[in-house]
């Protein structure tokens, strides 16, 4: 049977379901991405530190410029994050 033909099977006679917990049924979704488990300290931390690397280069870059040009240009500011 295709998924098609296996869909509207279901959709005309949903009696045919289990019935489940919405919140159960989110927590069961254990893999990074699923609405449940969405990885954001990973996200977070990766983040702290390409911005920790990017402050380091871009100061390299501003001390470079100052030493050409004679005067100051500020280049980067941290992320500014709630």
């Amino acid at each position: 049977m295709s998924f098609r033909d296996a869909y509207r099977t279901i959709a005309d006679d949903l009696t045919m379901l289990e019935k489940r917990d919405p919140a159960e049924s989110l927590h069961k979704r254990a893999h990074t991405g699923t609405p449940a488990h969405l990885g954001i300290e990973a996200f977070e931390s990766r983040l702290d530190s390409e911005d920790h690397t990017l402050a380091r280069r871009s100061e390299r870059v501003r001390s470079a410029l100052l030493d050409l040009l004679g005067s100051d240009i500020p280049i980067y500011s941290p992320l500014l994050r709630a």
